[in-house]
This record gives C-alpha cells, sequence and structure tokens, in this order.
C-alpha cells in the first residue's frame, strides 16, 4: 500500500484531495529517490508493481487509478484459493479421475527362480553368435513378460538364469515360456538345428529350478545333465 499522508490538503485548482496522495506544488521541497529512482514508496508486502509498466510514470506522482491498475495481489483469499482449486478440479474429464497408475516397486516382485536347460542333443553347444543371441532373447522375453532378469549364464552345455518375477508366476510357466521361445528363435535363425531336431523343441527334457536368488551349484548341474543324458540313452550310469 502507497504512504498516506494524514492531513487533508487542496490542490492547485481547489479540489480536495485525500487518498493516499497529494498534488505537488512548484515550492514543494525535492522529493527523495530510493534506490529504484522512483517517485514512489511501497509499503505492504502483498502488493508489487510492474517495473517495466511504471517507467513511464516515474516522472509524476501516481493518481489513485493508476495504483489500481498497476498494482497485483501476490496472495489468495483462502476462498479464492478454494474456487481456484474447484475450478481444477472440474477442468479434468471424469475419464482421468478413474485412470489408477500400477505401482512399479521391487518390493512386489518379491519371488527368484534359478532355472537351467540344457540342449537335446549333446552335440549342440551354446556357443558362439548363438549364445550371445540366446543371451539377448533372453532379455527381450523377461522384458515383454514383465520379469526382472537378474543374471544368466550361456554355456556350451547349459542355459542358466535367474528372474524375479510376481507371486502370480508359476514356475513351470516360465519354463515353458522359455521353452518355446528361445526355441523357436533358434530354429528360425539357425536351420541347422532344426534339420537334426525336427521335435520343434530346443531343449532336453525336463528341467532344473531352484527357489531363491543363488545359482546352482556346479555339482548339482553336473548331477542334472549326467541323469538327464541317461534318460536319453545317450551316456551309461557310473559304475
Amino acid at each position: 500500500m502507497v504512504s498516506r499522508r494524514s492531513q487533508r490538503r487542496v490542490g492547485d485548482r481547489g479540489q480536495s484531495v485525500d487518498d493516499g496522495l497529494r498534488l505537488r506544488r512548484e515550492d514543494d521541497p525535492p522529493i527523495q529517490r530510493g534506490p529504484s529512482n522512483a517517485d514512489y514508496e511501497i509499503r505492504n508486502p502483498d502488493l508489487f508493481f510492474d517495473e517495466a509498466a511504471l517507467a513511464v510514470t516515474r516522472k509524476h506522482v501516481l493518481t489513485p487509478d493508476e495504483m489500481e491498475q498497476f498494482a497485483v495481489t501476490r496472495r489468495h483469499t483462502v476462498e479464492e484459493q478454494r474456487q481456484l482449486e474447484d475450478a481444477e478440479q472440474r477442468s479434468v474429464p471424469e475419464g482421468a479421475r478413474k485412470i489408477v497408475l500400477e505401482p512399479v516397486s521391487p518390493a512386489l516382485y518379491n519371488l527368484s527362480y534359478a532355472c537351467l536347460l540344457i540342449p537335446r542333443f549333446e552335440r549342440h553347444y551354446l556357443t558362439g553368435d548363438l549364445a550371445d543371441r540366446v543371451a539377448n532373447w533372453m532379455q527381450d522375453i523377461c522384458i515383454a513378460y514383465g520379469w526382472r532378469l537378474e543374471h544368466i549364464a550361456v554355456r556350451p552345455e547349459y542355459l542358466q538364469w535367474i528372474a524375479n518375477v510376481p507371486p502370480t508366476v508359476s514356475p513351470g510357466f516360465i519354463m515353458r515360456i522359455v521353452r518355446q521361445q528361445i526355441s523357436s528363435r533358434i530354429f528360425s535363425d539357425f536351420p541347422n538345428f532344426a534339420k537334426e531336431n525336427p521335435s520343434g523343441d530346443f531343449w532336453a527334457p525336463g528341467y532344473l529350478i531352484m527357489g531363491g536368488p543363488q545359482p546352482h551349484p556346479s555339482k548339482l548341474i553336473k548331477d542334472f545333465i549326467q541323469q538327464t543324458r541317461q534318460r536319453q540313452g545317450i551316456t551309461r550310469p557310473p559304475r
């Protein structure tokens, strides 16, 4: 608010002036200009003035109409704030208010499984370009199904990975998806394997799965491979 004069004075033409401002006279002492070199003083922190807009008014004392034109209230009253919030709420479409975003939190994916598959044919090694592609395919599959791939090891004799999945995903479903997806891509990109293995499943029957975030121990992997080959009739049982 602009500082007010307590006394009522009469201007040069006899009009009464008492709205916080008075007309300057030639015999008035010079005005002490502030740091902004302006002829006015602002004492109410709720009001501020547009400096660019007032640049043309600094050579004369502002009238009450000019003060109302340039003064801007910084803070809204409680009622005005409530009205603004209600208007914003009404501007949101009804359908948008019903949208519920699903939180993405690692705490929801609290089940980890260590999984292992071996090729159906012992001579079909996972090496070179095939090994690189299998690793990339596994990453894509996990992203597509909403799983988190925590570990993967592509070895010549086996494929091992650890997936962190929602509680609603069963271990059997994980193995079935990986078997089908990886087999289809291998036979598509490497036709020689498809010629030797017309079953449509690149992997040997059975799988090794263990709950928890740790990979399988090497002895357990070795025993699994040996038992699987024995069931296939490829190797003889140890004596």
